[in-house]
């Protein structure tokens, strides 16, 4: 039924186009975001059919698309992340909900593109990446070559679980001459807390890890060595037993 990269003529790349997007939100438009809460891009970009397969005609890559979309509710209403979308226009989104994840990359140039992508934390360690194209798997550490003008679709395997664990609390932050000191409530389903901060306006930064056996209790955080002049913002994010993150907890400053 189909044979490997051949390159779809233009009326069938424009029907491509036309049918991904609608079924998976990859293209710019206002109206898309504002239904879906899909990232809007800045370039228009599926214009080929699925990297490791191609089909004879455009209904066979359309029933190919709709399967998936029915198949898999995070395709259809799950959270949009977007890992990659840089001046190439390649663009790399995950979709995803507690019963599963897909990820999306669309290649718009002329040229291939490789894709490397660590997505622990994201989704599980140990979680197998399905092309449901060619029935190939990859780990949670993508590595992919997406060929010019063309895309790839990945999913989790069947019965994973992905509820992320609660995001914790900075219950309070005390602000010393030269350390600030936070008290950090901890979520009884988790593992280990990351600490970030960001001085100023600058990003937020990792500076620490507090590993928790005393899940769901109290613990402390100092961070040392800082100027007294200087504001600082702290927040953390939750791990589980199988590295899922939790959201991110409120930002809290401490300092001028």
């Amino acid at each position: 039924m189909h044979a490997i990269f051949r390159r779809l003529p233009p009326a069938k790349l424009l029907i491509v186009t036309v049918i991904t997007g609608l079924l998976f939100g990859l293209t710019p438009q206002a109206s898309l975001h504002a239904q879906t809460g899909m990232p809007v891009v800045a370039t228009p970009v599926v214009r080929a059919a699925p990297s490791a397969t191609e089909f004879d005609n455009p209904f066979a890559l359309v029933r190919f698309l709709l399967k998936l979309w029915k198949e898999h509710s995070y395709l259809r209403s799950g959270s949009w992340q977007t890992f990659i979308s840089d001046d190439t226009g390649l663009y790399v989104v995950g979709r995803k909900d507690n019963s599963g994840a897909g990820i999306i990359a669309v290649n718009p140039s002329s040229v291939s593109r490789t894709v490397d992508l660590e997505l622990a934390g994201y989704l599980p360690w140990g979680a197998t990446l399905i092309d449901p194209a060619s029935g190939q798997t990859n780990s949670v550490s993508l590595h992919a070559t997406i060929p010019p003008m063309g895309f790839r679709i990945w999913h989790t395997q069947a019965g994973i679980d992905l509820t992320p664990p609660p995001a914790p609390v900075i219950d309070s932050v005390v602000k010393g001459s030269t350390a600030i000191t936070l008290t950090i409530t901890i979520p009884p389903q988790t593992s280990r807390v990351i600490v970030r901060r960001s001085a100023g306006d600058a990003d937020f930064a990792s500076i620490g890890m507090i590993e928790s056996p005393d899940r769901g209790k109290t613990v402390t955080f100092v961070d040392e060595g800082l100027s007294s002049s200087q504001t600082y913002r702290y927040q953390i994010t939750a791990a589980n037993d199988v590295g899922l993150l939790s959201a991110p907890s409120e930002v809290v400053q401490a300092g001028q």
